[in-house]
């Protein structure tokens, strides 16, 4: 790593009051929270841990259907009020997978080499079977935003081996203010 690489990581690391939101994309999972029945969501279980160990604020846990509208509606509605928006789930290849579908034409910029690094991590944890995840990040509205598989092993292996690491630091970037003539 330069040193400018490193000089401009170590400023990221002075962000603080991190600010996330989890919307699980599944529409069994949204029936039963709207009918208000219990469930254990492992999904949930492990955002939780491994953003309190990062110090992050996890702010809210929405749960959506497997529906364009749905959530590209949750999407903009939580975009430019929280720091990073995670959503799992809706990303593999199956008719009802739309997640990608729902917010790819809402990001004003792709961070297209988060899903080769995911792609590469998913290769080495499953095999070949990672090419059925269609994993993307971009921004929207200043907000750092992922689409995980619904997989709680994969979004543990997202955050805890790419999202948090580089999250200070997308951030920092997407906080610059834009000088004229640079």
């Amino acid at each position: 790593m330069s040193a400018v690489t490193a000089e401009h990581k170590k400023k990221a690391l002075d962000i603080s009051g991190i600010s996330l939101v989890l919307v699980v994309v599944s529409s069994s999972r949204a029936k039963l929270f709207r009918e208000g029945a219990e469930f254990r969501d492992e999904t949930v279980e492990v955002v939780k841990k491994l953003v309190f160990e990062h110090g992050i604020e996890l702010r809210d846990i929405y749960y959506v259907s497997d529906d364009i509208h749905e959530i590209r509606s949750i999407t903009l509605s939580l975009a430019g009020s929280v720091d990073c928006i995670l959503l799992s789930g809706g990303t593999g290849v199956s008719p009802s997978d739309v997640t990608i579908e729902a917010i790819t034409p809402l990001l004003e910029k792709e961070l297209t080499g988060f899903a080769v690094a995911f792609h590469m991590l998913s290769y080495r944890a499953i095999g070949s079977a990672s090419i059925l995840s269609r994993a993307k990040a971009g921004l929207l509205h200043r907000t750092a935003i992922f689409c995980l598989p619904g997989s709680p092993q994969a979004v543990e292996l997202a955050l805890s081996e790419l999202i948090l690491s580089e999250l200070p630091h997308i951030l920092l970037h997407v906080r610059e203010k834009h000088v004229e003539g640079q």
